[in-house]
C-alpha cells in the first residue's frame, strides 16, 4: 500500500502567537475516493476550494451564509475527514518562547517551520510502527509557506541517508498548491484547529475544545507535540549533546 500524508502550516497573530503544522495520513486508494467526494462537495456548495480560516471568519465566498448552510458544510467536511483518514499529526511552537532563545540556539534547532515539519514526520513514523506498519510515507506540504526552501533542502540532505529513510518511514516530499490537491484542504482544517487548540492546551483559553475538532478526534487518532519553553530546552540539550559526541569522535 502507498501511504500519503498532506500537511499545511500557519501561525496565529493574537496574543498567543503560535506557529503550527498539521495534517492527515491515509492510503493512496482512500485519497482517490476522497478526491471525488470532495470535488462533488465543493461543486454542490459553489466553492472553488475550502479554506478553514475564511469559512470561520465568514469572509469572501462564505459571507452572508446562513447558520444552516454553515453547519451543513462543516458537518460534511468533518464527515469526509473521518471517513477517509487513518491518523492526524500536528506540531506547534509558542513563538514567544522560541524568540526568547539565543541566536546560537535558534541556529542549532532550526526555524519554526522545520521543527514542526520534522516533528510531524517523526510522530507519523512512531505511530505507524506502533501499529505494525513499515510502509514508507509520501509527504505533500502546501506550496508557498515561509522557510519552505530551507526545509526542503534540509529534508533532502537528512533523508539522503537510507538508514534515516527507513527509520522515519520516509518515501518522498513535495510541495503543491492547495487548490489542486484536495488533501491539502483538509490538512488546512487540521492546521487551523491546531492553532485554535494551543491556547486551551496552555491554559489561556477556558472554553472547551471546538466541536468540529472534537468530532474528528472521536474517530481519528491524532499525534501531536507542543514546543513550549520546556520542550525547546530539551531539544537544544539533545542537539548540543549530539554535536558534542560528533565533535569528539572526529
Amino acid at each position: 500500500m502507498l501511504l500519503r500524508a498532506y500537511l499545511d502550516a500557519g501561525y496565529t497573530q493574537n496574543e498567543t502567537r503560535v506557529y503550527y503544522v498539521g495534517g492527515y495520513l491515509s492510503r493512496w486508494d482512500r485519497w482517490v475516493q476522497f478526491n471525488k467526494k470532495w470535488r462533488a462537495f465543493l461543486s454542490k456548495n459553489d466553492l472553488p476550494y475550502f479554506r478553514t480560516a475564511d469559512y470561520e471568519s465568514r469572509k469572501g465566498l462564505y459571507k452572508g451564509w446562513s447558520i444552516k448552510e454553515r453547519l451543513a458544510v462543516i458537518e460534511r467536511v468533518t464527515f469526509l475527514i473521518k471517513e477517509t483518514v487513518d491518523l492526524g499529526m500536528a506540531a506547534a511552537i509558542t513563538l514567544p518562547d522560541y524568540e526568547a532563545l539565543t541566536d546560537a540556539d535558534r541556529r542549532l534547532i532550526g526555524d519554526a517551520y522545520g521543527i514542526c515539519a520534522s516533528a510531524c514526520i517523526a510522530k507519523v513514523a512512531r505511530a505507524l510502527r506502533q501499529s505494525g506498519v513499515e510502509e514508507p510515507v509520501e509527504y505533500i506540504f502546501e506550496l508557498g509557506d515561509t522557510g519552505q526552501a530551507r526545509v526542503a533542502s534540509a529534508l533532502a540532505k537528512l533523508f539522503a541517508d537510507e538508514r534515516r529513510r527507513k527509520r522515519f518511514l520516509f518515501r518522498s516530499v513535495s510541495f503543491e498548491g492547495k487548490r489542486d490537491w484536495p488533501g491539502l484542504q483538509i490538512a488546512d482544517f487540521m492546521a487551523y484547529e491546531t492553532g485554535k487548540h494551543v491556547p486551551r492546551k496552555i491554559g489561556l483559553e477556558s472554553r472547551p475544545m471546538r466541536k468540529c475538532l472534537e468530532s474528528v478526534l472521536s474517530k481519528v487518532p491524532c499525534y501531536g507535540v507542543l514546543f513550549d519553553a520546556n520542550e525547546l530546552s530539551k531539544m537544544i540539550a539533545k542537539r548540543k549533546a549530539l554535536k558534542s559526541m560528533t565533535d569528539t569522535s572526529r
